[in-house]
Order: C-alpha cells, then sequence, then structure tokens
C-alpha cells in the first residue's frame, strides 16, 4: 500500500495511528516530496529527522518525489 502525502510531520498520535496501518496492510510504503522539491521548506526538511521514526514504526521504504520542471 502506498501512502502519498508532500512530507511527513508526526506528533505521537499520528506515529501512532502509521503504525496502525503499517500493522494492518502489506508492504507499506510512504512517497513524499523530495527536500529539495518541496514547497514547504520547514516540513519537508523534517523528513531528514523523522525518516528513521517511520522506518521504525514499519515503513520499510521510504520513497521521495522528485517532480520535473
Amino acid at each position: 500500500m502506498d501512502l502519498h502525502t508532500p512530507y511527513i510531520v508526526c506528533n505521537d498520535y499520528m506515529y501512532e495511528k502509521l503504525e496502525e496501518v503499517a500493522d494492518k496492510v502489506q508492504n507499506p510504503r510512504l512517497v513524499i516530496n523530495s527536500v529539495e522539491n518541496g514547497d514547504n521548506i520547514v516540513a519537508s526538511s523534517d523528513y531528514l529527522w523523522s525518516k528513521p521514526s517511520v522506518v521504525d514504526i514499519g515503513f520499510d521504504l521510504l520513497y521521495r518525489m522528485i517532480g520535473r520542471k
């Protein structure tokens, strides 16, 4: 299952809910914008800090979308 969002910024409640999703579906993946391409620099760059937490809750792979200009 792919979950698409422009960026990932979570609090504890959101991590808990994402973990529930990861436990219920096969091969959960998160698709987000690349840090370089995100239109919200603060939220997009938070990915660098939150990536380990997202992987720890069961999203085995994180993908970064890099759009074409």
